[in-house]
């Protein structure tokens, strides 16, 4: 495809490519390193845990501090009062294999650990809440930020420095008595309840969501897309001067970011991405995807 169908046959291999597109050649070279990394590491070390969950939704596994456990949350419909206590977050053991709970009663759709491993953020679908010590036996939890009934509902949260959170906030938008629409925004708030910024990413015509910290703690990462779904990037904004600088296009919902290595992971259209920002080469890592969570351990 690239010589054309009447081109010399002999050129029509890595070395001829080599020699007329070097750039593409080297970028081919460096993707099938990329795959060969992965499947080496993927190598037997890739499995399904059974949480036991039955009738009710799981979502936003993420590691302990120290990798040896799994949060994550349980969201559903409760027919029963007793159901309920099945709600919430809850801790996998990976060595035992049991599960215990850190804050049931309530259904959690997102959560988010500090470096530091001893916060947690959990989103219900109207509800923000900071759990304390979630490792330990009784947790501590605590009510910061809820939205009203038919106003919207609360996405996901992402921690910044200093035990500041970036939540995710879908506002149900009225056209008429009986016709509304959604928009999101990202709204700051620290985890102590105090200096909500109600509209840290915001804008009439897009929707904002899904922020992420960069490694080092100076940037923050969130998608930005059109109302209707089109145009989606990835933007990065400096919590110190507040300047905004785009990161990649048609990607959303950033994982993890290594600007020094210029590797991004995110999740878009159901699919976990690997990008090379560098070449622009991107891999698909795992599909059917809806969260992720990375950890060096």
């Amino acid at each position: 495809l690239l010589w054309g169908s009447d081109s010399d046959p002999a050129q029509r291999n890595i070395f001829g490519l080599m020699q007329k597109y070097p750039d593409l050649a080297r970028d081919g070279i460096r993707l099938r390193k990329y795959g060969q990394s992965i499947i080496e590491w993927l190598g037997g070390k890739c499995q399904f845990i059974e949480l036991g969950v039955s009738g009710f939704r799981t979502y936003s596994p993420i590691w302990n501090a120290d990798g040896k456990a799994i949060f994550y949350g349980v969201e559903g419909t409760s027919r029963k009062p007793e159901d309920r206590q099945k709600l919430g977050v809850f801790r996998f053991d990976l060595a035992t294999k049991k599960t215990s709970p850190v804050m049931p009663g309530t259904g959690i759709s997102d959560i988010r650990l500090v470096p530091t491993g001893n916060v947690l953020a959990a989103c219900g679908q109207r509800e923000l809440f900071v759990i304390t010590k979630p490792d330990k036996p009784s947790p501590n939890s605590q009510l910061i930020m809820s939205i009203s009934k038919g106003k919207g509902s609360i996405l996901a949260a992402a921690w910044g420095p200093e035990l500041w959170l970036y939540v995710t906030v879908d506002d149900q938008i009225p056209v008429d008595a009986r016709r509304s629409y959604n928009r999101s925004r990202i709204a700051r708030i620290h985890a102590t309840g105090r200096d909500l910024s109600a509209s840290w990413a915001a804008d009439m015509a897009y929707c904002f969501r899904y922020a992420c910290p960069s490694p080092d703690g100076k940037e923050m990462l969130y998608s930005r897309f059109r109302l209707d779904g089109k145009d989606p990037v990835i933007l990065a904004k400096n919590l110190a001067s507040g300047a905004v600088r785009t990161v990649a296009a048609q990607a959303m919902k950033p994982v993890r970011f290594e600007p020094r290595q210029g590797r991004l992971y995110y999740i878009y259209q159901g699919d976990l991405h690997l990008r090379d920002l560098k070449s622009g080469t991107d891999l698909v890592l795992v599909s059917s995807v809806e969260n992720a969570d990375f950890t060096e351990k």
